[in-house]
């Protein structure tokens, strides 16, 4: 019968329910590890999810798309691409994914328009793996295309009286730079140091950004948390410094965000003889 869901043990066949989505086409189906569920995108653009007991109806706006999904492990993010929407090849080659509670469209500038392929990720390296296909009936394709997520980088806030400059993307097995200097007040290199935490908005109770006049630093404005820790930079001149981040070659931290800025003793600058800098939010990517 359509419609029934069955199990397999590694010996036998088991029907566990026969309701849930209704019969007719599947686009594709992928296990979210994480939240222990089976994500089922119908071609009308139904999602459904089965926790192992029932089936449960989570979205009735996803991608109209007959394509290849595959479970983002370290991302948690079901990843969907290509398929023939309303069964013709126009509009898919797009890439979405399903946090599970929305779709978002993440792409549609990659691998040509195309059905029944086959997809994988490939958690070590932290690579979606797409493989083959039908391009139109009875065109056939062999192609290879790997899916990665890149590397950001991006300011935010004022600093007062030190720059801090990106020079180095941060990119999984690489180091990850920056620049620090003045041409407001004086400082000394090895005197600036920078610290980093995982938040722009909150530091414990605090609010971030957080003015420090009261701490003898009018105009000058705490950016992140610090929670990760201040280490000190690297004298590249009397007066610049580089930051450097080292980040291991682990897939775990694709998609990381990690905020940092700069802080610099400089004598008479204010009463506290102390100066920040802008922000950079950083997004680890491959």
């Amino acid at each position: 019968p359509q419609g029934d869901t069955w199990m397999w043990d590694g010996t036998t066949w088991t029907q566990v329910s026969i309701s849930g989505p209704p019969a007719g086409f599947v686009d594709a189906m992928a296990y979210d590890s994480q939240r222990g569920r089976t994500v089922l995108l119908r071609r009308s653009g139904d999602t459904w999810e089965w926790d192992g007991v029932s089936w449960a109806h989570v979205a009735s706006n996803g991608p109209d798309s007959c394509g290849a999904m595959a479970y983002d492990s370290v991302r948690a993010k079901t990843v969907l691409f290509g398929g023939d929407g309303a069964g013709s090849f126009s509009n898919s080659d797009d890439t979405w994914e399903w946090d599970g509670s929305s779709w978002n469209q993440i792409g549609s500038n990659g691998p040509q328009a195309r059905r029944a392929h086959a997809m994988a990720y490939d958690s070590q390296r932290g690579r979606m793996v797409l493989f083959g296909g039908s391009e139109a009936p009875n065109i056939y394709l062999g192609d290879t295309w790997e899916l990665g997520f890149r590397a950001t980088v991006s300011g935010f806030g004022d600093g007062c009286g030190l720059h801090l400059v990106p020079m180095a993307m941060p990119v999984i097995g690489t180091t990850a730079q920056a620049i620090l200097g003045s041409s407001l007040s004086p400082v000394t290199a090895s005197q600036i140091w920078v610290m980093f935490g995982m938040s722009n908005t909150a530091w414990g109770t605090a609010t971030l950004p957080l003015e420090l006049t009261s701490f003898g630093m009018p105009g000058c404005y705490l950016l992140t948390s610090g929670e990760s820790g201040m280490v000190g930079t690297t004298p590249v001149t009397p007066a610049v410094s580089v930051a450097n981040l080292a980040l291991p070659n682990t897939a775990l931290l694709i998609g990381l965000r990690v905020f940092m800025q700069g802080v610099a003793f400089s004598p008479f600058a204010n009463s506290a003889n102390i100066i920040t800098s802008n922000g950079l939010e950083l997004v680890i990517g491959t």
